[in-house]
């Protein structure tokens, strides 16, 4: 997934652009979530994602999950609820 990546534009918690994509996901697992801050399953399934990502990262487990979104500011409108994301 990180070579496949490598050409995208990520930002990172902050709102930073991660230059070097590929070295960053570089033998990670790489999950893409996929959310609308619209969609009641969406709601109902993140906190179960969040939880799933802090138990793997717990166990040091060697994983990032990157929302995919369409629009910056609904990207912000997440990262304030949903501030454990890194990508």
């Amino acid at each position: 997934m990180a070579t496949r990546l490598k050409h995208a534009t990520l930002l990172d918690k902050s709102g930073k652009t991660v230059y070097n994509s590929e070295a960053a996901l570089q033998n990670k697992v790489t999950l893409l979530y996929f959310s609308a801050e619209w969609c009641p399953p969406c709601k109902m399934f993140t906190p179960l994602v969040k939880q799933f990502y802090e138990k793997a990262k717990a166990k040091n487990e060697k994983i990032e999950i990157i929302f995919v979104v369409f629009t910056k500011g609904i990207w912000f409108f997440f990262l304030e609820r949903y501030f454990w994301l890194n990508f």
